[in-house]
Order: structure tokens, then sequence, then C-alpha cells
């Protein structure tokens, strides 16, 4: 499985109406590589206890991009998933589809994230917890129901004009 690029090709420095300019392309991208670079290090030993009697296979603390293994699936039905060293988890996958609902004019699109974004990501996601899927799921589920009540308004409204 592989893991789209984190970056795209966004326009020249857009500026607001207000003539406030938004951060340039680099520092952008440089908190974005520095955001996924501090995931990938910090996924293996995310639920690690200071107390617990389970000894990763890595050194401690993490330095570099390590080569690990996770149960997936839940603790009765789930399954091992080996995670190759620099892998990110739903953290960055879910910071690059926020950043993907931003506008050239730097505003947030709640609704293109909520719509489009979040039950997309269930397709591809590593790591997501029962809250986040549940919550993409539903929304799902509310598109669907939104939907289809639009659609029978409309079908009530074209048979009234008939």
């Amino acid at each position: 499985m592989t893991q789209p690029s984190l970056f795209d090709e966004l326009p020249e420095q857009p500026t607001r109406r207000n003539k406030v300019t938004l951060p340039s392309l680099d520092r952008f991208q440089g908190a974005m590589l520095c955001s996924t670079i501090g995931d990938a290090l910090g996924w293996p030993t995310e639920f690690l206890q200071p107390s617990g009697n389970y000894k990763p296979p890595f050194e401690l603390p993490v330095r570099n991009f390590v080569e690990w293994q996770k149960v997936v699936g839940g603790r009765w039905w789930g399954y091992e998933q080996k995670i190759a060293p620099g892998e990110y988890s739903d953290d960055t996958q879910l910071t690059l589809a926020i950043a993907r609902c931003i506008t050239e004019m730097g505003r947030f699109e709640p609704e293109r994230f909520a719509y489009e974004e979040l039950p997309l990501w269930l397709q591809y996601e590593r790591g997501g917890g029962k809250s986040i899927k549940t919550a993409a799921r539903k929304l799902i589920g509310l598109e669907i129901f939104t939907s289809k009540v639009i659609l029978t308004i409309e079908m009530q409204v074209l048979m009234a004009l008939l």
C-alpha cells in the first residue's frame, strides 16, 4: 500500500482580501514535513506504557525510523500488520486531508472535510481509532440520508408542477 504524496503544487502565496499575506509555501511544507517525521518516529511508541512489561523490538528512545508490527482489527479478531520504517499514521493522513480542505485564500472548508475527505479516508486509513472511524461512517450515513431527503422533496415538487 502506498501513501499519497505529501505535497501538491500550490499557487504562489495567495493573499486574503484584507491584504494579510499567508505564510509562504516553504513554511507550510516545512511544517507538514516536520509533523510527518514526528508522526513516523512517534507512532511505534504511541501506546507503550512506561510501567508495562512489553519490550518493543526497537531501542528506546526512538532516534531513527523503525520497522514494527501492530495489531489491527481489535483485541479478539485482530491481525498483525507490518509497519515499514518511516511510515506515518492516521495523524498525518488526517492532517493532509485537512490541508486539502484549505482554499487558496486560506479558508478551511469544513463541509468538504466532513463529506469528502473523511469518508474517503476510511478507504486508506492506517492506525485510526474507533471514535474517528465511527464518526466518519456516521457522516457517510448522514450524507446518504440527506441526499435521499433532498431527492424526495425535489421529486414531490416536480410531481406537483406536472
